[in-house]
């Protein structure tokens, strides 16, 4: 179901489950998915690759061991539990990331919310509530829906806060993956750029502030304002609107020579 937020520009209507914006009843890109049109990095891209076949290989062993013959319809139905296992895997890790950020709203704003039992997401959420009363967070926008008009593209900011140490706005983006990876720096640019479109206030400092699921320290990038990186997500918007326009056009292929 699509809800509403009645932004300065435009009505902007958002699906929780599916993460799609709409403006005016037409879709309009994410942040985080024009981003995502460039390659997470090196690690990534192996673990993708590393994981379904880890599943796989421990499918055709075990097959093996239990004295069974290894058909082609055997290896089809392999592959298909191992890629099963793999998207399992990516949204389990999608969900911790949401558990996390919705604990940590509750928390910020002072709602009830029952504390974490999970092995994982409490030591996360034991950090991330320290971190913030180290720097001392003051909030001023906590999941807020923006819009830029201007480029045609929308997205959820996690938060706009000062802190103890400053009085300038800082723009945060909170990560739980494994690392932070060089295409998330786009994230701020452009969330900076349509929250100042949309309110008038400028964004003085960003932070891209990883929260790892091993318990490790909590890792803080700063993220300076760079023109040529900008240019290069409208670059990737542009993108975005023409893969939805090859997909909309009629893929006629024809042969030669033509058959008689």
């Amino acid at each position: 179901m699509f809800l509403e937020y009645k932004l300065k520009h435009a009505i902007l209507e958002y699906e929780e489950e599916s993460h799609c914006y709409k403006v005016d009843g037409k879709i309009v890109p994410s942040v985080t998915g024009i981003s995502n049109l460039l390659p997470k990095g090196q690690g990534l891209l192996n673990w993708l690759i590393d994981k379904p076949m880890d599943k796989y290989a421990s499918l055709v062993l075990e097959h093996l061991e239990n004295g069974n013959q290894i058909s082609s319809l055997d290896l089809k139905k392999f592959k298909k539990e191992a890629k099963a296992e793999n998207n399992r895997i990516k949204e389990t890790a999608g969900d911790i990331g949401s558990d996390v950020h919705e604990l940590y709203e509750k928390w910020k704003l002072g709602k009830p919310f029952i504390e974490p039992k999970d092995k994982i997401i409490k030591p996360m959420f034991d950090k991330l509530r320290a971190f913030d009363e180290y720097i001392g967070i003051e909030p001023i926008h906590i999941e807020k829906k923006i819009y830029s008009k201007k480029y045609n593209y929308a997205g959820t900011l996690d938060l706009i806060c000062k802190t103890k140490k400053s009085n300038e706005l800082t723009l945060i983006d909170w990560k739980t993956s494994k690392a932070i990876y060089d295409n998330y720096i786009y994230q701020p640019m452009a969330y900076k750029v349509a929250y100042e479109e949309e309110t008038g206030e400028k964004i003085k400092s960003m932070k891209i502030i990883r929260i790892p699921k091993n318990g490790a320290n909590i890792e803080i990038r700063d993220v300076k304002w760079n023109t040529i990186h900008f240019k290069t997500f409208l670059g990737l918007v542009h993108q975005w609107n023409s893969n939805k326009l090859l997909e909309k056009e009629d893929k006629l292929i024809t042969t030669y020579p033509k058959e008689k």
